[in-house]
């Protein structure tokens, strides 16, 4: 990780995880593309090993550090098993490319396995985990209303509403949208490769013909979302 002076360009400070990553490649043979949050002074930066690190924004010093899940010693016993042996890592199917939030004192992220996980952003406690409500690389959205803070995370065939003290759903909504959600003050949108949410039939099959990929755009609530429109992608 490495702070830059946004003025001139000049280096700040870079700090270095010896033997802490690996360089193993997607389907596509692109490296990793994981990108950091910040808040309050630090960044939260997730490793090629899925290990998220805390860092000091003035100095660049680790403040703590965490593995997302049981895929982060998966890959760490790949790295250590590559070093020894001098042999190339396996390639991993577009496991690659998503983010960490901070909200409410959280840092929240996928756990790689389908999952979310939370963290103190201040200690690096894990403070909950939900299971199977995530495509394993989907990036977190935020989202509140009346004080109660949310998180929207898309799913194989689904979108999911967690509440972000616990980790508990609030409402669930059938979806094929492979990470692509954008969500903008009580508005979400999305692209579902099977239909609209409403459509009489869902099968994943559907997903292989264009002309059953649409846009879909939604009313958020606490309860349950309500749709507004959809219109075709093509």
């Amino acid at each position: 990780v490495i702070a830059v002076d946004a003025h001139t360009g000049g280096l700040i400070w870079r700090t270095t995880f010896p033997n802490g990553g690996t360089n193993h490649t997607s389907h596509k043979n692109d490296l990793n593309n994981l990108t950091m949050a910040y808040a309050d002074g630090r960044v939260y930066a997730v490793g090629s090993t899925m290990r998220l690190r805390c860092l000091d924004t003035t100095t660049g010093e680790i403040i703590w550090q965490q593995p997302l899940g049981p895929i982060t010693a998966t890959l760490e016993a790949e790295r250590d098993q590559g070093i020894e042996t001098g042999t190339w890592i396996k390639k991993r199917n577009r496991d690659w490319g998503f983010a960490p939030i901070v909200l409410a004192g959280l840092v929240i992220s996928s756990d790689m396995s389908v999952g979310v996980v939370a963290f103190d952003a201040a200690t690096g406690a894990e403070r909950w985990r939900a299971e199977k409500v995530s495509w394993k690389n989907s990036t977190p959205h935020a989202w509140s209303r009346d004080g109660q803070h949310s998180v929207i995370i898309a799913g194989w065939q689904q979108i999911s509403c967690l509440k972000a003290e616990d980790g508990s759903v609030r409402w669930t909504i059938p979806a094929v949208a492979y990470r692509s959600i954008t969500v903008s003050g009580d508005l979400m949108a999305y692209g579902d490769t099977v239909g609209p949410p409403d459509a009489a039939d869902r099968d994943i099959a559907r997903s292989k013909d264009p002309a059953n990929h649409v846009l879909v755009v939604m009313q958020l609530d606490l309860e349950r979302p309500r749709l507004l429109w959809h219109t075709p992608w093509n």
